[in-house]
């Protein structure tokens, strides 16, 4: 997860109702760009923005997970292949699904961000 769902954000509640087991802090192997507005965006334009740094998690459901972000509607969940500090592991993450962008070259450089934390402190300080 790169965004609310984390520890000390807001929706970390649902990660706990979806038993959730932190694994760990985790960076996608590929970049993608993750823009943050009021709520963070991750759009599936592989090679295109940042390493994403998240935490990884062990779910018992993703029922909850799935119903917050709306998939597939809203947020599409893929597996994209994650690092570890020792080790990759292939994981679900939450795409934006109907992207306005049609292209990885739409995206303006200072507008991706390689974590929502990071972004929150550049969009709010």
């Amino acid at each position: 997860v790169y965004g609310t769902l984390q520890r000390g954000h807001h929706n970390h509640s649902v990660m706990q109702k979806s038993g959730g087991d932190f694994i760990g802090v985790g960076e996608t192997v590929n970049r993608y760009p993750l823009t943050v507005s009021s709520l963070p965006f991750l759009h599936n334009f592989e090679g295109v923005g940042n390493h994403v740094l998240g935490e990884v998690y062990q779910v018992e459901t993703l029922k909850w997970l799935d119903i917050l972000e709306s998939h597939p509607m809203f947020y599409k969940r893929e597996v994209i292949e994650i690092a570890l500090a020792t080790y990759r592991m292939p994981c679900w993450t939450y795409f934006l699904n109907r992207d306005s962008r049609t292209s990885g070259d739409q995206f303006k450089e200072e507008e991706m961000h390689s974590s929502f934390s990071e972004a929150r402190e550049t969009l709010y300080h």
